[in-house]
């Protein structure tokens, strides 16, 4: 089997490799076995096997046209053979002209990195790109700007963000270059709206007490510019208010002023810490159009930290005029420490270690700076203490770094002390103690470093243990045939304990106590030094590690070092890490719009680690696409196996998908909200936990019901079977869809049946179907076949028009007499349908027609805050320009559904424009009227009518929609 993969793989076209289902069918074998062979022999999965030819492929097209759009490029490269997506197309673009300034040579190499660019915001093109486009955006709106606020933590860059914008608009012409910003912090007077109003409008003379000539305030200095308001959350509710005349009416009055108020052109931004929701008056935020949130420098890639690290250390190369060295180790901490206050805390924290680097060299006289751990303050040195294992900074653990004064360039220092040799492993844990004593760390620090350090070697020297050219390759030789006998009794002894021991893990093992043992015979000087933290933390592994040294010193009759029940501990660790990899569960929250994100943002940040991923499906993507677009980020998460939350229904189908797609085991979860994802990542976080294990619990808590609104075939019914492999949820996600999207189904009184492919007689359960009713068509991802019954793949139902097949076995069906008019509920009323609705945001949409329903006694007093309230918490913005907010039944008098057609489409998300809310205010028993709802809005030829159609048509069509 291996030599015909390995056959059919050689000869494979490199622009469009084989998948795994295509091996499988040409091996005459399973997708599964495939994906075994492939890991077993190192075999790269299609798309890494394609990156190759595909990257050059795009980089030489690039180089030829460099202004061909992203839409050309991806036709270009169908026309030469590759089925490719335009979003894969995009990303590899990015990469690709980021890369096209630097020397091949240095693109595998070292990270480039040029500190002088101090003119541009670190992140510019990176985690920080759509907010400087917003701010771009708004300082060149026509004719003077967008109002704006700026938010973020403490020291995100809040002020630099608006400065180096500036600058490079001035620099690059796009303004004027007279224009100027005038900067005032608003907690100097917060709390004196006299003295606040006289420094922003100025005063006439004698406009109180003191006021002895007229004097000009802030907001005309800043006339045809920018006026920053630092802390603007200080402002109090009346030096907020003082602000509405300039920003309605581009007017203002000096205090003391009687005459006619003075013109006056300027652009307002706000910076603020604080929630804005909470911290600023509503009909002040809704002045303010744009708003930018900064983020924190935790959600700040790692090469941008990289960056923000230079640059703060070439600042105090610069100024004290030395040399600055720091160590990887050192480095490594600095990217990744938790860093509460942001770029701030970031320079600072760096300055203090300069600073205490700098008192050594005037007593040694040296004109180079060596930073060691000893020099960063407490919560620096707290952070050396995390196991941060992430591959993010792989290369600046092998790497120290040197910034020279003056020089703009990174020098990277090659450091040869990350791996460690099985033999070698007390000769380098003793140095390593040595020097962290001689550094004056205290003892509980020096013993979390050793347990972090060592940890980290062992995992990479087991790692590459197999490489036949590398430092390890006297370990990957190694036969227990030549061991010392008592050494192969210990392992033997061990796997009666803890099961089978790795292979790898066994050569080192063995190197390691052969070395032990001759080393207590040499009565060679070991540390004799207890990891508490490898005790603490591994109590199973440490305790196995303590019998297997009394047996050593009952065998040998010497005292054995107490550091070997540490190490001994490490490698047990790393044993169960490389034999339970079914645990390796990673949790990804995917939404439509950005809910996802901010869910996600939400649970990391409450937990102090990145423990969701999210996939954030853009709104204005078409239904046909967004798979393409998801299997591309699924692509880059390492783990296999994957707890999906999402927000819809119709979502549940992406695991099926995913699965059949990928490597990947998938488990899907619905209707996903902040306390099921925080449930999700405490109890991954917490416990060793297999992702059959994590969904179950998580259905249980959740109260989560695969089986909820499956239905039951009726006699004579047409029945279309909807199947999933990765269980009957993921069934019922395709089952909405397919409502959801082909309306005739429901008409011709069309049954969807979901089932899940495994755990059941699938054979027994069609039969059972099929004595009563006629099944007429199967949908799932991997093929189900039922006699006589034609199959459709998910992808196909999620074309722009519908699955041509399914529309004619749908259409082929004879229709069935709908419900009586009468049993229908009546939410539509001609005064609760509103034209032409003049609102700048969705807050204010919401309140105009809710104080209407209210003043018609459709709702209570209270509706409207309860709606919005619920806006703020969660969008609800659905499709085709719409959105349908709501809340609960007790604020309702009579059941309504108002229609209103806003004047001009309003933002009511992020990338979602809306034109026509349909404002719900239904009591428990009439909630049945959703669902007419619900189709009525799906049918977009309905929908456009009613846009169009005035009070009296609305009212006709509706009634006609549900007749």
């Amino acid at each position: 089997m291996k030599q015909k993969l390995l056959a059919l793989i050689n000869d494979e076209n490199p622009k469009n490799p084989y998948n795994d289902t295509e091996l499988a069918s040409l091996l005459h074998t399973t997708r599964y076995e495939v994906i075994r062979l492939r890991k077993k022999y190192g075999i790269l999965d299609y798309r890494k096997r394609r990156l190759p030819v595909l990257y050059e492929t795009i980089k030489q097209m690039i180089e030829v046209q460099k202004h061909m759009t992203t839409a050309d490029l991806t036709s270009r490269l169908v026309e030469n053979g590759f089925n490719v997506s335009r979003f894969l197309v995009s990303e590899l673009r990015e990469t690709i002209e980021e890369t096209l300034a630097v020397p091949e040579a240095a693109l595998f190499s070292e990270p480039q990195y040029h500190i002088d660019r101090k003119d541009e915001m670190i992140g510019q093109h990176g985690s920080i790109e759509q907010q400087i486009k917003k701010m771009k955006a708004a300082i060149l709106y026509p004719p003077y700007g967008l109002h704006t606020i700026v938010s973020g933590e403490t020291g995100t860059g809040k002020s630099m963000l608006v400065d180096l914008t500036f600058k490079q608009l001035k620099r690059e012409g796009l303004i004027s270059s007279d224009k100027k910003i005038i900067k005032y912090n608003c907690a100097d007077y917060a709390n004196n709206p006299q003295l606040l109003a006289s420094q922003l409008f100025g005063y006439v003379k004698g406009a109180f007490t003191g006021a002895d000539s007229e004097k000009e305030g802030l907001i005309r200095e800043a006339d045809g510019g920018i006026l920053f308001l630092d802390e603007i959350h200080r402002l109090s509710s009346e030096g907020q208010e003082m602000l509405f005349t300039v920003i309605d009416e581009g007017k203002y009055r000096k205090l003391g002023q009687s005459s006619k108020p003075s013109d006056i052109n300027i652009m307002i931004i706000g910076a603020t810490t604080e929630n804005v929701n909470s911290s600023l008056l509503e009909t002040f935020k809704r002045r303010i159009p744009m708003l930018i949130e900064l983020p924190s420098l935790k959600h700040r890639t790692i090469d941008e930290r990289f960056m923000l690290v230079a640059r703060c250390l070439q600042c105090e190369a610069n100024a004290i005029q030395k040399s600055i060295c720091v160590r990887s180790e050192c480095l490594v901490n600095l990217l990744t420490y938790p860093c509460k206050g942001n770029i701030g805390q970031l320079k600072s924290d760096i300055r203090v270690a300069v600073a205490n680097g700098f008192l050594r060299t005037i007593e040694d006289l040296s004109d180079t700076i060596k930073l060691e751990i000893i020099d960063f303050g407490k919560s620096v040195q707290d952070g050396f203490t995390k196991d941060l294992l992430l591959e993010s900074v792989e290369f600046y653990r092998e790497h120290g770094i040197t910034i020279k004064p003056g020089n703009d360039e990174v020098e990277y220092v090659d450091e040869k002390n990350i791996y460690v040799m099985p033999n070698e492993i007390f000769t380098t844990f003793k140095d390593r103690y040595e020097r962290f004593v001689s550094q004056g760390l205290p003892m509980s620090l020096v013993d979390n470093l050793i347990y972090r350090e060592f940890d980290y070697r062992l995992i990479k020297m087991i790692k590459t243990i197999k490489s036949k050219n590398g430092p390890f390759i006297k370990a990957y030789k190694h036969e227990t045939a030549g061991c010392n006998p008592y050494a192969i009794q210990i392992i033997d002894g061990l796997e009666r304990k803890v099961g089978s021991i790795d292979p790898d893990i066994k050569r080192c093992m063995f190197i390691t106590f052969e070395d032990v043992i001759q080393k207590v015979k040499a009565e060679w000087q070991f540390i004799n030094y207890r990891m508490t933290r490898v005790e603490k933390t591994l109590l199973m592994e440490y305790s196995i590690a303590q019998e297997v040294m009394e047996d050593l010193e009952n065998h040998y009759g010497r005292v054995f070092p107490m550091e070997l029940m540490g190490i001994i501990a490490l490698y047990l660790k790393n044993n169960a890490d490389r034999t339970e990899k079914e645990r390796l569960v990673r949790i990804v929250v995917i939404t439509h719009g950005d809910i996802g994100r901010e869910i996600a943002k939400v649970v990391n940040t409450f937990l102090s680690e990145q423990i969701l991923d999210w996939i954030s499906i853009p709104l204005n993507l078409k239904r046909e696409t967004y798979v393409e677009y998801v299997l591309e980020k699924i692509a880059v998460i390492e783990e296999d196996n994957l707890l999906l939350l999402v927000d819809i229904g119709s979502l549940l189908m992406l695991g099926e998908i995913i699965a059949n797609h990928t490597e990947k085991q998938t488990k899907t979860i619905s209707r996903v909200d902040l306390a099921i994802a925080l449930e999700a990542a405490v109890k991954l976080k917490q416990e060793n936990i297999t992702l059959t294990e994590i969904y179950d619990y998580i259905k249980r808590k959740a109260r989560v019901d695969d089986r909820k609104d499956i239905g039951k075939a009726k006699q004579g019914d047409n029945i279309i079977v909807v199947s999933c492999i990765t269980g009957q949820g993921a069934a019922i996600g395709i089952k909405t869809y397919i409502e959801d999207n082909y309306p005739n189904i429901t008409a011709r009184g069309i049954k969807v049946l979901p089932i899940g492919v495994l755990g059941q007689d699938l054979e027994a359960y069609i039969n059972e179907i099929r004595k009563h009713n006629r099944i007429i068509a199967c949908i799932g991802a991997v093929t189900v076949q039922i006699e006589e019954v034609p199959f459709i793949k998910i992808e196909d139902i999620m074309q722009p028009n519908g699955s041509d097949m399914l529309n004619k076995i749908i259409d082929s069906t004879l229709p069935k007499l709908l419900p009586d008019n009468g049993t229908q509920v009546n939410c539509y009323y001609k005064n609760a349908i509103f034209e032409k609705v003049s609102c700048r945001n969705k807050e204010e949409a919401i309140a105009k027609i809710a104080d209407k329903l209210c003043d018609m006694q459709y709702v209570t007093d209270a509706f409207r805050e309860n709606v919005i309230a619920r806006e703020k918490a969660i969008s609800t913005h659905y499709k085709n320009g719409t959105a349908i907010p709501h809340t609960y039944s007790k604020y309702v008098i009579k059941s309504v559904i108002a229609i209103a057609k806003l004047e001009t489409p309003i933002y009511w998300a992020e990338n979602y424009l809306c034109d026509m809310m349909f404002l719900v205010a239904l009591k428990d028993e009439d909630t049945k009227a959703l669902k007419g709802l619900s189709k009525l809005i799906n049918n977009e030829v309905t929908l456009k009518r009613i846009k169009e159609g005035n009070a009296s048509e609305i009212i006709s069509i509706v009634t006609n929609r549900r007749s």
